[in-house]
């Protein structure tokens, strides 16, 4: 584990991982130590891996459908409840967004055509 420890610390330090992640490796090179897991291939060590790290689909499925059945209001993130400020806001990101995004596709159909697109403020 020492060797690990070195590497990671090498790791964090070069910002090739954050502390945070290098905390995590360090709890499944741990777990990894109690159950006695040798990998008899890399494939091997990727899936206990994968199934450290991540949730039981089981689990993340019923977390996604909680989020899409949560009522008007409320953060699909954490399940807070949103101000109208808060409604505002996403609704202003989303219609900036999708118009910047039209704007975008429309410019290519006419770079497409041949057309030549506006200046600048000309749309």
């Amino acid at each position: 584990m020492a060797d690990d420890l070195t590497l990671l610390g090498a790791m964090v330090a070069l910002r090739c991982i954050t502390l945070d992640d290098a905390e995590q490796v360090v709890a499944f090179c741990r777990y990894t130590d109690d159950v006695d897991f040798a990998p008899a291939d890399i494939a091997a060590a990727i899936d206990r891996a994968l199934d450290f790290f991540n949730e039981d689909p089981n689990v993340e499925a019923a977390q996604e459908a909680a989020r899409r059945e949560a009522p008007h209001g409320t953060c699909s993130e954490c399940g807070g409840a949103l101000t109208e400020e808060d409604d505002d806001i996403i609704t202003d990101v989303d219609l900036e967004m999708s118009l910047d995004l039209w704007v975008m596709v429309l410019d290519m159909v006419r770079t497409r055509d041949g057309a030549v697109p506006p200046a600048e403020g000309d749309e």
